[in-house]
């Protein structure tokens, strides 16, 4: 299970910061443009600036989102 823990802005960007039960496992997602993610345990970096976007026919789903 995945708790949400923080939201905060900066520059017109929305932050949000979920973590596991156990705190060990983090993930941050960054709304701007596009819907950014990077990925932490025990506080290191496994992952950082991954993209999040679905492709359905002829439509692009993240680009530009709004939360």
């Amino acid at each position: 299970m995945v708790s949400v823990c923080n939201l905060f802005c900066v520059y017109g960007q929305k932050v949000y910061n979920l973590t596991s039960p156990d705190d060990r496992i983090r993930v941050e997602l960054t709304v701007s443009d596009g819907i950014y993610y990077d990925i932490f345990c025990d506080d290191r970096l496994l992952m950082d600036d991954g993209a999040l976007q679905l492709k359905i026919g002829n439509d692009v789903l993240g680009l530009n989102p709004r939360v």
